[in-house]
């Protein structure tokens, strides 16, 4: 993670994802196509975090992500069944919900949200809560193999990230302004429904 010079965000956008099919194919497919448009749409490069990337050998992991969550504008969350049974995700997902209410987020005034969920596995299985959100369903582009990007629906994605990064850039341009005190949020509570509405056991991510 760069040194900053001040107290500001460092990044636009806070990737959050599990370690599975769906990271590889964020890895893989997901990331260049989205930096590239909604670079295209903000008229500026975009800062984006992704763990793999963004945080140095030897930098303490846990830490990392806590700092680079609490500097980045907005998050967007590669959401399947395996994301609500993995403890770093939920932390990440609850601590940006947490921020959209203090901030006065998601009310009849300011309809905007910080969270930006993109549907990757199994929508009809995710917390009420969560499909109250306005998402894309991307599910149909996760695809796992090098014949992908040579294919009619790889086409047909490009397009559809084109076209919804115009609403991400918009959320980016009307994030809060930041505040040091993120920096302390370490403890969120994450509600009791989603430790039972699986059968399997948590995730570490």
């Amino acid at each position: 993670m760069s040194e900053l010079n001040s107290d500001d965000y460092e990044y636009d956008i806070f990737l959050s994802y599990t370690r599975n099919l769906v990271g590889d194919w964020v890895q893989s497919y997901f990331y260049e196509l989205f930096e590239e448009h909604l670079g295209a749409a903000l008229g500026r490069k975009p800062s984006i975090f992704i763990d793999t990337k963004s945080i140095s050998a030897g930098e303490d992991w846990p830490l990392g992500l806590q700092e680079a969550l609490a500097r980045s504008r907005c998050m967007v969350a590669a959401i399947s069944p395996a994301y609500f049974r993995s403890v770093w995700c939920m932390k990440e997902c609850h601590t940006m919900l947490e921020r959209e209410k203090a901030e006065g987020y998601r009310t009849e005034n300011n309809t905007r949200g910080l969270f930006i969920p993109i549907v990757a596995r199994n929508g009809e299985h995710h917390p009420q809560y969560i499909r109250h959100i306005q998402s894309i369903n991307f599910k149909r582009y996760v695809r796992k193999g090098g014949a992908f990007p040579n294919s009619p629906r790889y086409i047909e994605f490009e397009d559809e990230i084109e076209r919804w990064t115009k609403q991400v850039a918009d959320a980016v341009t009307h994030a809060p302004a930041w505040k040091s005190t993120w920096l302390d949020n370490q403890n969120v509570e994450i509600p009791k429904i989603e430790a039972v509405q699986f059968m399997t056991k948590p995730r570490i991510r």
